[in-house]
């Protein structure tokens, strides 16, 4: 799990265009995003509903394709719906309780509510070494990818500098925090997924 800076610009509810901080999970078994977070600024209680969306099926939302249904995937659909009666109506994401999750040290990883959240789901919570980004290099490249393959197609793209960026971008269509939360995770199921 970790965070980090988004070269995407959003309009907030108040109408002021502003950078978000995209949070992230991934399974280093499947490579698999897990769930993923769109914050002006995250915080401890952002990094624990990311862990309740991982263990959680997606839904299907109104106006995705059919094909990005779970019974449309590899997925054992039938097998699962057994277990959970969620996945009827669920999209193409996994549903993943991890072991162990890896992190840094950053405030919103190593806070009580994020802490507690992991111990009452039974999951160990293993701190990288201090200023080792390797540690966690499986979610540092997830997340450099996601820059890649999906933020720069998108409206309000900065780049990762100012010389990248074109002259008023901020008074520019842009998307709204929810809207690009949601065309995140329509672009995880069909685009990362496959």
């Amino acid at each position: 799990i970790d965070s980090t800076p988004m070269d995407v610009l959003v309009r907030l509810d108040d109408g002021v265009a502003e950078k978000v901080e995209l949070t992230g999970m991934v399974d280093i078994a499947t490579r698999s995003i897990t769930a993923a977070v769109l914050r002006p600024s995250t915080k401890a209680a952002d990094a624990s509903a990311l862990l309740a969306r991982s263990v959680t099926p997606e839904p299907m939302r109104p106006g995705w394709a059919e094909a990005l249904r779970m019974s449309r995937s590899a997925l054992p659909h039938r097998r699962l719906l057994s277990i959970d009666k969620r996945l009827e109506h669920a999209a193409a994401r996994p549903v993943i309780v991890p072991e162990t999750i890896v992190c840094d040290h950053g405030s919103v990883f190593i806070s009580h509510a994020f802490r507690a959240s992991c111990r009452y789901l039974g999951i160990n919570l293993q701190p990288a070494h201090k200023a080792t980004p390797t540690d966690k290099g499986t979610i540092e490249t997830t997340l450099g990818s996601v820059a890649t393959l999906f933020a720069q197609f998108v409206a309000g793209y900065t780049g990762s500098t100012t010389d990248r960026r074109g002259r008023g971008l901020e008074e520019g269509p842009l998307w709204s925090l929810p809207e690009l939360q949601s065309l995140l995770d329509e672009w995880i199921i069909a685009c990362w997924q496959t």
